[in-house]
């Protein structure tokens, strides 16, 4: 489901038969020659500085002439902002410290935003100096079904961190996000987002915050009789339960209560010292923490940090929390895998019949679900390269679709929520005990 992206770990525990500073397993992993120095796990589709001055040219070669692939980007300071990454991009800083790599927003905009951006991805890189009014974010991703892959960040000096808006899926894993004017991180709407392993701390407003549900009148006094909850503070919790004191209400933001997570999946993320609150609507989620990370040399962990050793890596292994746990070329191999496993092999990807019919049974080799005249089959691998059948009247690579049967689109309304289910039960069965995340 889009251009795997292969980064070099921090460590070497294996035999390099070609010398490349690739393992064997590394490199076995991603499909390159052990014995050829010249093929290494980074393919990269153009360089910046290289081949491009600036990030957003290369992104836009990239997408327009490879229909995706990976930008790598050398260390040092790139001031741009609101970088618009397309379908299939993803940024690769090729250091391994992201302290190395920055974009700077200059404090015009957000500094990188995704819409309609349905796989891509920013790892590796220090994300600062966006616009610091209104809602302006290091990272803003809008729309819909997008599942952009967020890792080994550092986000910080920013109005917010992450931003997410509409029915987006992003994977947001091993970033640091730290020291920014609002929020954390941020979700409006029906997130159904992967959160895992980051450390958010010392935002001015809240950590990680649930914006969905509905919020319930304004008011001002507040109702005595608290039947509808319309009247209380706009910060109440209660919405539309109502308030039997009708007085003030909650501070809390998502007045339909705690976000479950059908909307949010959570797990070993260090949310801590967020002037608003840390886990703000939602809950803290499996081996979440609320402790001082110890940062040192920047945004590096002291020896004596809670964060180290207490994430959980794709593979269910400990690892440390933040933009320093882990390598990328680990984090990258088991996510591609898990979102490209194809368990009944009939040459579509689970989570992609998850997030459409919410089984593996409905599509098959052979199945026309939505009666167009291309198969599922078909319309997946259109779907891999932009050229998308949502709905059963969008162009594929075909020609013009007809309409018939109920569309996709309306069957990922019903359920959008057992496509991240998938993946993150892939991710967090590994570990021994673990429960399946229900949809």
């Amino acid at each position: 489901m889009g251009t795997a992206v292969f980064q070099r770990p921090l460590s070497r525990t294996f035999e390099d038969a070609d010398n490349d500073g690739y393992s064997n397993l590394e490199e076995y992993r991603a499909g390159s020659d052990p014995t050829d120095a010249a093929s290494t796990p980074i393919q990269c589709a153009t360089t910046v500085p290289d081949d491009f001055t600036s990030i957003q040219a290369a992104a836009n070669y990239v997408a327009i002439t490879k229909f995706g692939g990976n930008v790598c980007v050398q260390p040092g300071t790139y001031v741009e902002s609101k970088l618009k990454l397309k379908d299939g991009v993803y940024l690769v800083a090729l250091s391994d410290d992201p302290a190395e790599t920055i974009i700077d927003g200059n404090g015009k905009d957000d500094v990188i935003t995704f819409h309609g951006v349905r796989v891509g991805g920013v790892i590796g890189f220090t994300l600062r100096n966006s616009k610091n009014k209104g809602n302006a974010a290091a990272i803003n991703i809008s729309g819909a079904k997008q599942m952009p892959l967020i890792a080994r960040n550092i986000i910080t000096d920013n109005k917010h961190g992450i931003r997410l808006q509409g029915n987006v899926m992003p994977l947001l894993i091993n970033n640091t996000i730290v020291d920014n004017s609002g929020d954390g991180i941020s979700a409006g709407g029906n997130d159904p987002a992967m959160i895992l392993n980051n450390i958010v701390a010392f935002n001015k407003d809240d950590g990680i915050v649930g914006l969905g549900g509905n919020k319930g009148s304004k008011g001002s006094k507040g109702s005595n009789k608290g039947s509808k909850g319309n009247k209380g503070s706009k910060e109440s919790k209660v919405g539309s339960k109502g308030n039997d004191k009708g007085s003030k209400g909650s501070k809390g933001k998502n007045t339909s209560g705690k976000a479950t997570h059908d909307l949010f999946t959570l797990a070993y993320n260090d949310v801590y010292g967020n002037d608003g609150g840390n886990y703000v609507s939602l809950e803290a989620g499996q081996g979440g923490i609320s402790l001082d990370p110890r940062f040192i040399d920047g945004y590096q962990l002291a020896g004596d940090s809670p964060c180290i050793g207490t994430g959980r890596a794709l593979d269910g292994t400990a690892m440390d929390m933040g933009a320093y746990g882990g390598s990328t070329a680990q984090l990258i191999n088991t996510a591609a895998t898990a979102m490209l496993a194809d368990t009944d092999q009939d040459g579509i990807d689970d989570a992609w019949e998850q997030l459409f019919f919410g089984n593996l049974t409905t599509a098959n080799s052979t199945s026309d679900y939505d009666r167009d005249g291309y198969s599922d089959v078909q319309e997946y691998q259109n779907n891999l390269h932009r050229h998308v059948d949502p709905d059963g009247t969008a162009f594929d690579l075909t020609g013009a679709n007809k309409q018939g049967g109920e569309g996709y689109e309306e069957v990922v309304e019903k359920k959008k929520v057992n496509f991240i289910s998938a993946i993150i039960n892939f991710l967090l069965s590994r570990e021994k005990g673990t429960g399946a995340v229900q949809p």
